[in-house]
């Protein structure tokens, strides 16, 4: 239950507290609009000059900064309707294949004495072929002790690994059944291709940086694009680049977001990408972390982003490979991707459908307990017979 009116006396305790930082942010967000403005008069190679010292700036501009005057890049299009957008949209999606996954996990619960996880994977794909035809299905993989390092404390975190270690090797399937039909496709990646939230544990960190890397290697030699797509992120790698060029304290960025700080909705209302930029946060450029242990192929200077303002909320955060850039396609592949977002209504489409698809609810996890019951007994598997205390649940939630 949820006491809302405890909740709202709890945040008036906190009130004082909670407005200085609300006027600290807003004074750092003023200092960092007129460095990020201070941009139009540089150019990109001025700009990687002043940053050179540097070993990790948070990001580097590419060539393409100096194709367009300031940091945002309009869309031409235009539409009087949201009927003429969904026309366009369908007419630049026909004939491309687009296909996004996502996951979802059930965690090693203590009900059981034997500790038993799961993760379902779920990809949603469309050809756009004009006749309504698309893939939508599911993996799902039990995880035993073994599978989670052996330590209950950290079993989640091992969870969640193989949750992005299946989402990517579906990714990555997609990928290369695409080059071998020779289609136009492109795969989105609900996540992001820096693994920066790994965490401390080495071998965590060493797994999710060798599927990411997979990834950057697949779309390299299928060249079939791929986009990590992160609503609401939290990065701040284009922040930390001007905090540097600006000298300014990086405690600048403690509560300022790329995405906050790109956004302007006041100023300019139309919707647009930021130029690509190179991501060279200190996790990416630090050497061997994105080395490809089958092909001794670096890629941490391979992989850029962008940010994609096509919804009334803040931009979303997009890390491709950079041979997207470097080969010219990077504006039909943003095309394709802002198309998804109209059919989604502000959202990608397909990310929407892997999400329904992928999505465990509280109904589902009680099935999952059930199941994992009825296994045990079924096979006189008595580390996997419930609690007295998951009877008790049970009973009061039927």
């Amino acid at each position: 239950m949820f006491y809302r009116d405890k909740t709202i006396n709890a945040l008036n305790e906190k009130r004082a507290a909670l407005t200085q930082l609300d006027q600290e942010q807003r004074l750092r967000l003023q200092e960092l609009y007129a460095a990020r403005d201070s941009l139009a008069d540089m150019t990109a190679a001025e700009i990687r000059e002043r940053l050179v010292a540097e070993k990790a700036p948070g990001a580097l501009p590419t060539d393409e900064f100096d194709d367009h005057p300031g940091f945002r890049i309009p869309f031409a299009e235009s539409w009087d309707n949201v009927a003429a957008m969904r026309h366009w949209a369908a007419e630049t999606l026909a004939g491309v294949t687009t296909c996004a996954v996502d996951g979802s996990q059930l965690p090693a619960t203590k009900d059981f004495p034997l500790p038993v996880a799961a993760v379902q994977v779920a990809w949603f794909a469309n050809p756009h072929s004009g006749d309504g035809s698309y893939e939508k299905d599911a993996h799902v993989e039990v995880l035993t002790p073994s599978d989670l390092g052996g330590d209950d404390s950290d079993a989640n975190m091992w969870v969640a690994l193989r949750r992005y270690e299946l989402e990517v090797a579906r990714i990555n399937t997609f990928m290369r059944e695409q080059s071998m039909h020779g289609t136009r496709a492109v795969a989105l990646f609900d996540g992001s291709l820096t693994v920066s939230f790994a965490g401390p544990h080495p071998d965590l960190r060493d797994r999710y940086r060798a599927a990411a890397v997979s990834m950057l290697r697949t779309s390299v030699e299928t060249q079939i694009p791929l986009i990590a797509y992160i609503d609401r992120s939290r990065a701040r790698d284009f922040t930390r680049m001007l905090c540097y060029l600006q000298g300014a304290s990086l405690a600048n960025t403690a509560l300022i977001s790329d995405a906050m700080l790109l956004d302007d909705p006041g100023v300019d209302p139309q919707f647009w990408r930021l130029a690509a930029f190179l991501c060279q946060r200190q996790d990416v450029v630090q050497e061997g972390n994105y080395t490809d242990s089958e092909t001794g192929k670096s890629y941490s200077e391979e992989i850029c982003f962008t940010y994609l303002k096509i919804n009334s909320g803040p931009p979303a955060r997009l890390e491709f490979p950079a041979w997207l850039l470097q080969s010219g396609v990077l504006d039909s592949v943003i095309d394709w991707v802002r198309a998804e977002a109209i059919v989604g209504g502000g959202y990608p489409y397909a990310i929407q459908a892997a999400d329904a698809a992928a999505v465990i609810t509280f109904e589902d996890r009680q099935r999952y307990q059930r199941a994992l019951e009825e296994f045990g007994q079924r096979h006189d598997i008595r580390t996997m017979h419930s609690s007295a205390k998951q009877a008790s649940k049970e009973r009061r939630r039927a």
